[in-house]
């Protein structure tokens, strides 16, 4: 490793213990200073449930984090502790992996440094100190995409390793969010497809086996009825009050209220009502219960613009995200320090127009392989194409999955975007490089 890499590596890991020892000392809610959010209690209580339990692993939140937390002793300060051990390590193993894909010294110094900069970015970093999935599920898929990225270099001495690493951490991200189980599910499915196309069985065993998982996964959500209150709030956010959506809803036997309408115009204001079983909302809930999610699901049937033109009108969600530093948007209190915030912006800025001229950027550089002979057998921006298509996906997934918190529930997709611009802005860098020193 060249010694500007050794020091960019050192400074990455002194800011993220940094945060990590700041927040287990520090005074809070629970003792040390992290933050607690809306579900954070959900999966403190799944957590004291046994571990073969049906409510442990089909209850009201994704088995994942509450295994982690039991596996602490519940002890908070551990908890952080492990949160950014995880975080830090599977930071660095994506970065050795990206900076592997490159043959010019140059690009590769820049793409581990990108890497671990964006490791620092106040958005992802936040979460090393919060009681929720997202820095558990963001490891996860560092250490996917990471190993991925080292199973298209390295000789089939390692990829035994590394394919055992991408199959773990498609597992662990699996079992943390339902969201993950649908981007696996669809990932590995058509992986195996890919795979069996060139009779490549190991790794359609893999992709199979994933791709049961998943399955499981999901199943178990459903068994445990997960989707309940993200059909509440969809139906009451977007569809109550649309003009199109409605009526729609209507005809298939929504009533709607006064209290109904005050949970449109207001949700935030009004959702203590839900949960307090108002009589009001108890008509709206009973039809949830029984016909929202498939009329849901109809009204796309129906409707397939509504699949396209919402998301991109909110994907303002995944374009600034907004939650990094001191939190603003959703009035987290974790502060990172000046220096780290300022590192992190240099890979990931939480600027509107400037993340649009970067996957604008990554959206065109995707398809310059279709063009150029020597850019197709660059594998970073084969990559990176790959990955910006899955970061698409994720979005799209999270954005119809629930309508409360987008960008908090997208962070996954805004993080592979991300990876996805630095593959392929460093490959091309690497191909006009390499086709320089070969001129």
């Amino acid at each position: 490793m060249h010694r500007f890499e050794s020091a960019i590596l050192a400074v990455f890991v002194i800011a993220k213990l940094a945060l990590g020892i700041r927040s287990s000392l520090g005074s809070g809610i629970l003792g040390p200073r992290v933050i607690v959010g809306a579900d954070s209690e959900l999966y403190l209580e799944s957590a004291k449930r046994a571990i073969w339990s049906v409510d442990q692993w089909a209850g009201a939140v994704p088995p994942g984090y509450p295994l982690l937390i039991k596996l602490v002793g519940s002890h908070w300060r551990v908890l952080i502790a492990a949160q950014t051990a995880v975080s830090t390590f599977a930071w660095i193993y994506l970065a050795l992996g990206v900076r592997q894909m490159f043959a010019v010294a140059q690009v590769r110094l820049v793409g581990f440094a990108l890497v671990l900069a964006t490791g620092l970015a106040a958005t992802f970093q936040v979460w090393d100190v919060a009681i929720g999935t997202e820095s558990l599920s963001l490891a996860a898929t560092a250490v996917a995409t990471g190993a991925c990225c080292h199973l298209v270099v390295r000789d089939a001495g390692t990829r035994r390793l590394h394919g055992a690493a991408a199959v773990v951490a498609a597992m662990v991200a699996v079992l943390t969010r339902d969201a993950n189980a649908v981007v696996v599910l669809l990932v590995a499915g058509f992986a195996g497809l890919g795979f069996a196309r060139c009779r490549e069985w190991r790794k359609v065993g893999a992709a199979f086996f994933l791709v049961v998982v998943a399955i499981g996964a999901i199943g178990l959500s459903t068994h445990g009825r997960r989707w309940y209150w993200q059909t509440v709030d969809l139906v009451a956010i977007r569809m109550v009050g649309d003009a199109d959506a409605q009526p729609f809803m209507v005809a298939r036997g929504l009533v709607i209220n006064d209290a109904v309408d005050a949970l449109h115009r207001d949700y935030g204001g009004n959702v203590i009502r839900l949960l307090r079983s108002d009589p009001d909302l108890d008509e709206y809930q009973a039809w949830i219960a029984k016909e929202g999610r498939s009329a849901y699901y109809a009204y796309f049937a129906r409707n397939p613009r509504w699949l396209i033109v919402k998301p991109v009108a909110g994907r303002s969600d995944i374009m600034q995200p907004g939650l990094g530093g001191e939190g603003a948007k959703y009035g987290f209190d974790i502060a990172i320090d000046r220096p780290t915030r300022l590192i992190g912006a240099l890979a990931f800025a939480e600027v509107g127009l400037l993340r649009w001229l970067v996957l604008s950027v990554t959206a065109v550089g995707a398809l310059v392989p279709l063009f150029s002979r020597r850019a197709r057998r660059s594998r970073a921006l084969r990559c990176g194409a790959a990955l910006l298509v899955i970061g698409i996906a994720h979005f799209w997934i999270v954005y119809h999955g629930d309508a409360l918190e987008v960008a908090r529930h997208a962070i996954g997709a805004t993080m592979q975007l991300q990876l996805a611009s630095i593959l392929v802005v460093c490959g091309l860098l690497n191909t006009l490089a390499e086709r320089k020193n070969a001129d």
